[in-house]
């Protein structure tokens, strides 16, 4: 079995834990981010916030105090006494409603005359007839424009709101009236009460600032004995000038400056507003608490979950491992038995598919070798047939040869003796009776000739026979061979497609990184697999080739030799037809000898023809003794070339 330095279960489970810390640390990371994102928003939105409420609070303030006024500015009888100028009676009117108005934090009450010198004011009864003309704006604007001027503005009392209504009796103008009331302390309280947070109030530097309740410091209200936190810069203050407000965002705190317009909008200070972030500080503690214990949740579930997930994936893919070392080391009986609907099982399908294929070709080849092995015994028993054959022929051609050789010297014989028979009749009778001794031996050889040629062309048309039975056996061989390179062919296909399977493996396993690692390990093994079995079938097609090519050469040396003996068999005809006529001719000559028998004159008279036959006999005898020689050669030379084949 393959080693790895880490298991597939060790791996699978490593791969999971480090996927799930990798999630659980970049959704800690993203939700902090988050969190610090709604935090600055939540932060952006309080100081938004602080910025309406507190010019609401500062349009809320004077709007109370109008309509606080209003009923004043509206009442006849006051008016009355204000036109008359009668101070006292204006006073006995006005100094208890005063009493009552300064609980509710009016701190000034006053009547004013058309060019802006006070009339009588009820927070200093001994003090009127002062020209404000040069200093109170808000008075000499109620006067000159006769309409209500409200808003902030700073004056001998202090920086403070101002709500100045013209008054006019039976149709004339008589002057204004006037509340004020503290642009200070209690105005931060109830901001604070709104919003927590400490709050402080500035004029913009080099501006006079005097606050009501005289304590002469640097700033003109706030909830601190002092100021710790830092002053904004000259840019800054610039800004603030436009009616922008800035904000600035810490740790512990955030800081808002809030610019606030006086009565004719001008920009004369601003609210500074320290919200301390104890609360949010806390809330994140207890969030980071919480993600620490989820964390730590999450990773024990996610280290239970990859090993549950390592048992389900590792198991199936180390069986198909150990299945593959199986048919590596020959073993093609075994079957991997694992069913699922995924990958694995494709996988495993793909294997068992590989090992049938496998099983078949291997049977396949077997098969082919016993009947490749048949055939060549087949061969072997007609190559015997063959020789026996041609031994046959060339010893019938020997004996041709043999038989002509003495039909010549007999020939020979005879043309003595006839040239005798002219010299001496009473010979003739004695040369008669040799002649047809030797006729009768002269046709007993030509008939042993035919029978031997007839037995030569019997085993030639069984050698061809034979030959033709070899060239079909060795036709069926190269249908075998065929079907030899078809299997291979499919072989070779099967590993290509299990190489391509390999490589996709692989691809798949780089792509899944260190999850797939155990895929592409069992990728290696199939891709091995796949070259080892394209190897032997390489091997097997260059056999195949091999046997394939020795077929052909010994078709078409069948073939030449099929050529030759079809030539040899029609010579051994045309010495057929010979001693045929050479057995009519033997036996016409039997005949005439007898009839030299019973007639001596006969004889004499057909002793020249008899000669002259002999001659011709003697000839043809020469011919048919080359040809005899030559019919042997060629059965030798058969003989030869069927010994290569053997």
């Amino acid at each position: 079995m393959i080693k790895l330095k880490m298991g597939l279960k060790g791996q699978l489970a490593t791969a999971f834990i480090f996927i799930s810390a990798v999630v659980i640390v970049s959704f800690f990371v993203h939700f902090l981010m988050t969190q610090n994102a709604l935090m600055l928003h939540e932060k952006k939105i309080i100081s938004k916030k602080l910025e309406r409420v507190a010019l609401a609070r500062i349009s809320g303030f004077l709007d109370r105090t109008y309509l606080a006024l209003l009923p004043i500015s509206e009442n006849i009888e006051i008016k009355r006494l204000f036109a008359k100028q009668d101070r006292d009676s204006l006073a006995a009117i006005t100094l208890p409603i005063f009493a009552a108005l300064k609980k509710e934090g009016i701190q000034q009450f006053q009547f004013h005359l058309p060019d802006s010198r006070s009339f009588f004011l009820a927070h200093m009864p001994t003090k009127y007839n002062d020209d404000l003309s040069s200093f109170r704006f808000t008075v000499n604007a109620a006067n000159r424009e006769k309409k209500i001027i409200k808003g902030l503005e700073e004056g001998q009392g202090g920086y403070g709101f101002r709500v100045v209504i013209p008054m006019d009796y039976e149709g004339r103008h008589i002057g204004t009236v006037e509340y004020g009331l503290e642009f200070g302390e209690k105005f931060l309280e109830g901001l604070k009460k709104d919003l927590d947070g400490e709050y402080s109030i500035y004029l913009f530097r080099g501006e006079k600032s005097v606050d009501f309740s005289k304590k002469n410091r640097d700033f003109l209200a706030s909830t601190l004995d002092r100021d710790p936190y830092p002053a904004p810069l000259e840019n800054e203050i610039s800004i603030l000038k436009t009616g922008k407000t800035i904000s600035s965002i810490h740790e512990e705190y955030q800081i808002s400056l809030i610019p606030f317009p006086d009565y004719s909008g001008a920009y004369q200070g601003y609210i500074k507003a320290i919200i301390l972030n104890r609360g949010i500080s806390e809330i994140k503690s207890k969030i980071r608490i919480r993600l620490i214990i989820l964390t730590i949740f999450i990773l024990f579930i996610s280290l239970l979950f990859s090993l549950y997930m390592s048992n389900l994936l590792a198991t199936p893919i180390l069986q198909a491992v150990d299945f593959a070392e199986s048919i590596e080391n020959g073993d093609l009986t075994r079957r991997l038995d694992i069913k699922r609907g995924d990958e694995v099982g494709a996988l495993a399908d793909s294997l068992n598919n590989m090992r049938s294929s496998l099983s078949s070709m291997v049977f396949s080849i077997t098969e082919n070798s016993h009947f490749i092995a048949g055939v060549a015994e087949e061969l072997a028993i007609s190559f015997k047939g063959l020789m026996a054959t041609v031994q046959g022929v060339s010893t019938a051609t020997g004996d041709m040869a043999k038989n002509s050789r003495e039909l010549s010297l007999i020939a020979i014989n005879t043309k003595s003796d006839s040239e005798k028979l002219i010299q001496s009749i009473y010979s003739v009778a004695e040369s008669s009776n040799k002649a047809a001794d030797t006729s009768s031996h002269v046709t007993l050889a030509a008939q042993e000739g035919r029978k031997s040629a007839s037995h030569a062309s019997e085993k030639i048309l069984n050698f061809n026979q034979g030959v033709s039975h070899i060239l079909k056996i060795v036709n069926n061989l190269n249908e075998k061979t065929e079907r030899i390179n078809r299997v291979t062919e499919v072989i070779d296909s099967i590993s290509g497609q299990t190489n391509l399977l390999a490589l996709n493996a692989s691809i798949e396993a780089a792509r899944a990184g260190q999850v797939g690692r155990g895929f592409a390990v069992v990728a290696e093994e199939i891709r091995k697999l796949a070259d080892g079995s394209n190897r032997e079938t390489l091997n097997i097609l260059e056999i195949v080739s091999e046997i394939t090519e020795g077929v052909q050469l010994a078709m078409s040396s069948m073939q030449q030799r099929v050529k030759e003996i079809d030539e040899g068999s029609k010579t051994i005809d045309h010495a057929l037809d010979a001693l045929k006529l050479i057995s009519e001719n033997v036996a016409e000559l039997a005949d005439q000898i007898e009839e030299a028998n019973y007639t001596n004159q006969k004889q004499l008279e057909q002793a020249d023809r008899v000669q002259i036959m002999i001659s011709g006999k003697r000839s043809f005898c020469a011919h048919f003794t080359i040809f005899a020689t030559e019919s042997q050669r060629v059965a030798e030379s058969a003989q030869i070339r069927v010994l290569k084949f053997s």
